[in-house]
């Protein structure tokens, strides 16, 4: 049997559906603006940095976002050619968004009006609630796994977590970062379209997308850049209807230079969770899970970060802090990202007799990055903005726990 490995696999995912994204852009823009415009959405797109970056990263945003473009499509389709067809669609497509990412939900208000719409108008509401399917399997799914850690009911959960100081410094962050990542000339020149914009449905459609998002990002206490993705593709559509107003050589220098600023932010964080992904990898090859001749066979693995390990590791990874009894054979993995290892150090000389396996470590400057030498929760914080242009430096360590110390056991060094 052919095996792809996961990684590349997520890869090829993120750029083709990132290809479906772009699609999706030329053909918004054309609905609006006609094919001059369409043509540079998809250049624009093209070179956008952040767009540029994670396309190229294995994340649900790519996947996200084209579910979001495209119920976008059939929403301005529905309003604007009366299309019945194209109201059921918008309903399918942003319930399959739901299933991907819970920041769809701010399409469900604009689902229950066109519901409303057929039922009043006795049109076509049979299709319409055929295609709430993917929005009953959401629901069904949360009932089902109520106990479970989905990123949905994390998301849901971490609202409760509201601190208004914090939410001020992120909606701050908003206004301080979205005009960075999305490349400062393509930004403006979407603000100045959609003032001047005439169209009604659109321009109230990119304007409730955007407030959306602020009270998203308001909320969230674990936001990062990756959440200004759907509010720049909508930016992007409206900077095309823009661009042609300029001489060519302007819209050639506007391009180049987003371009060659994606290319940078790519070559100078290329390196980018690299401590994660060799110390992972190890304990994915030398201490498989499924593996009974396993050396770590009767041992567990932990970490300060979950997810990012156990990609990597190719297996289950329990959490860790310093509530967690860790037993003889156990593999704890913890990174600077996260964890003050000096610190950690001196907890696990106090607590266990452990030997380090490996020490993996990684510079990058973080010009789009979220990984930043601070406090995970400062990352995005406008005061540690000019921090993205410094190199910073990360460590992941990779220990065994060989016995928990005993009172009056010599400490290690």
């Amino acid at each position: 049997m052919l095996w792809i490995d996961p990684i590349y696999a997520g890869r090829v995912l993120s750029i083709l559906c990132g290809f479906g994204a772009m699609i999706m852009i030329g053909e918004l823009s054309r609905e609006l603006y006609g094919q001059r415009p369409s043509k540079y959405a998809c250049w624009l797109y093209i070179v956008s940095p952040l767009i540029y970056q994670l396309n190229l990263r294995v994340l649900t945003e790519s996947l996200f976002q084209f579910l979001m473009l495209a119920s976008a499509w059939m929403l301005l389709r529905f309003f604007k050619n009366n299309d019945d067809r194209s109201g059921s669609l918008f309903i399918f497509v942003s319930g399959l968004a739901m299933l991907t990412r819970p920041e769809a939900i701010l399409y469900a208000p604009l689902v229950l009006a066109i519901l409303v719409f057929s039922i009043k108008n006795r049109r076509n509401y049979v299709a319409s609630f055929t295609s709430l399917i993917p929005w009953t399997v959401y629901l069904a799914w949360n009932i089902v796994n109520s106990g479970s850690e989905s990123y949905n009911r994390i998301f849901v959960a971490n609202l409760a977590e509201f601190h208004p100081d914090k939410a001020l410094e992120r909606l701050i962050s908003y206004v301080d970062l979205y005009p960075y990542v999305a490349f400062y000339p393509i930004f403006f020149m979407a603000l100045v379209h959609i003032i001047q914009n005439r169209n009604a449905i659109w321009k109230r459609l990119v304007l409730y997308i955007h407030i959306s998002y602020a009270a998203i990002l308001f909320l969230h206490p674990a936001w990062s850049t990756r959440f200004l993705l759907i509010p720049l593709s909508f930016f992007i559509v409206e900077t095309s209807a823009h661009l042609p107003a300029f001489r060519r050589l302007t819209a050639f220098l506007v391009l180049s230079t987003a371009f060659v600023f994606s290319v940078s932010a790519i070559f100078l964080q290329r390196h980018m969770f690299e401590d994660f992904k060799i110390v992972g990898s190890t304990v994915g090859i030398h201490f498989p899970a499924s593996n009974s001749q396993s050396t770590n066979a009767s041992g567990r693995v932990y970490s300060d970060e979950q997810v990012k390990t156990s990609y990597y590791a190719r297996q289950p990874v329990k959490g860790y802090d310093h509530n967690t009894k860790l037993n003889p054979g156990d593999l704890l993995i913890v990174h600077s990202f996260y964890t003050d290892l000096s610190a950690e150090k001196r907890y696990l000389n106090a607590h266990y007799r452990y030997h380090v396996l490996q020490l993996a470590e990684y510079s990058i400057v973080p010009v789009l990055g979220d990984t930043l030498g601070a406090r995970y929760d400062l990352t995005n914080s406008p005061v540690l903005s000019t921090r993205r242009f410094e190199k910073q430096r990360f460590q992941s360590v990779l220990v065994k726990i060989d016995a928990p110390l005993t009172a009056g056991a010599p400490i290690q060094n």
